[in-house]
């Protein structure tokens, strides 16, 4: 079962709160309320302020991003209204760049506000700690959605991009956060933040390769785990490494544009039988930071290599093919020993656009790997 074969489902809140109770969640939470319910007013947009002593700068980048007003979409602003003896200034908490915006539009003559209005009593210091405090406890306590929130959502109105996601997943019979197959495999890491990039990058023209990797995965260090009794969960980093190692095998091509071949069916025969002798974390290692899944295959082929019998695959090699060796690519030290010199020292100032390139220098490459940020 899939997740969209659940989308008719629906559960009151209350039923959630009393399970997360009897869990034990909310056992730091204290019963009851704060405050009462601040009141809800339409005020014109051009009468708002903003204070210069805790209000942030207005950020520029927020109005391209929505280029026009939506009324439907528009958060309700949180404004003050300070005491008349202190002018009665108005003022945006949270929602300014909504406030600019409905300015902007031209068209909105009022707009729906939540009120907090001070006494006449209150002093200035009084009014802006208190305006403060509220600034600061909504804008470092977020909730904002996460990328796999945003797919859930996305699945609902044909987004691709979530689509995509869904699919890859109940492909490889793995789930997260109810998305994927409902029954599947867990990953190791909260967010699944490789498998999101590995999916982006691999799905279109080479999702079969994704299911290959979890699949290799799962019949070799998830069985053996299985057969001992424990739990395993999916390195979705290592799933991301391997997705792309099969996918060079696949497509790997030399400078005269012949194919691996022979190479490629005896690397799959070693990851068979020689690479489940060895944990996962042991081809993971050293891999943080940046192009994680080039640094797993170049950790992966240099294994291979050390016990191979003469049928290697060298990193210049995989280098030329767009797995680029994020060990020497823009490292101005020395080239260590064990390296061919004189290429290393070749592509210390690759810029981005020679690494995705079919040829640079003569050499040529699948450019099969797309970039992304």
């Amino acid at each position: 079962m899939n997740y969209n074969e659940e989308q008719g489902g629906i559960r009151l809140i209350k039923d959630i709160i009393d399970e997360l109770v009897n869990n034990g969640v909310f056992n730091k939470v204290t019963t009851g309320h704060k405050n009462d319910w601040l009141p809800e007013e339409w005020f014109k947009p051009n009468v708002i302020g903003v204070s210069k002593f805790y209000q942030r700068l207005f950020k520029h980048d927020s109005f391209k991003k929505f280029g026009q007003f939506d009324k439907q979409l528009a958060q309700r602003p949180l404004i003050a209204i300070r005491p008349k003896r202190l002018r009665g200034d108005i003022l945006a908490i949270d929602g300014q760049h909504t406030v600019g915006l409905a300015i902007n539009a031209g068209d909105v003559d009022k707009m729906p506000c939540i009120v907090l209005r001070h006494p006449e009593n209150r002093t200035l210091d009084e009014c802006v700690k208190i305006e403060a405090t509220l600034f600061f406890t909504i804008n470092t306590n977020p909730q904002s959605p996460s990328q796999i929130d945003k797919y859930r959502a996305g699945l609902c109105f044909g987004d691709e991009e979530a689509e995509n996601f869904d699919n890859a997943l109940d492909n490889a019979g793995l789930h997260i956060e109810g998305l994927g197959r409902i029954d599947g495999d867990e990953f190791a890491s909260k967010g699944a933040a490789r498998f999101i990039k590995c999916v982006k990058q691999f799905y279109k023209g080479h999702k079969g390769e994704i299911t290959d990797a979890v699949n290799f995965i799962r019949r070799t260090w998830g069985a053996k785990a299985l057969k001992n009794g424990e739990t395993f969960k999916y390195r979705d980093d290592f799933i991301h490494g391997l997705t792309t190692l099969l996918v060079f095998l696949k497509l790997g091509r030399d400078k005269e544009g012949k194919k691996l071949n022979g190479k490629a069916k005896d690397f799959k025969r070693w990851m068979e039988n020689e690479m489940p002798k060895k944990k996962i974390n042991h081809y993971v290692r050293d891999t943080a930071g940046g192009n994680t899944q080039y640094k797993i295959v170049h950790n992966i082929i240099a294994e291979y290599n050390s016990i191979s019998d003469g049928c290697t695959i060298s990193h210049q090699f995989l280098h030329e093919n767009g797995i680029w060796d994020e060990q020497f690519v823009g490292n101005k030290k020395d080239i260590v020993g064990g390296y061919d010199k004189p290429f290393y020292e070749s592509i210390l100032d690759e810029s981005r656009e020679q690494k995705t390139s079919k040829k640079v220098r003569g050499l040529y490459r699948t450019a099969s790997f797309p970039n992304y940020d």
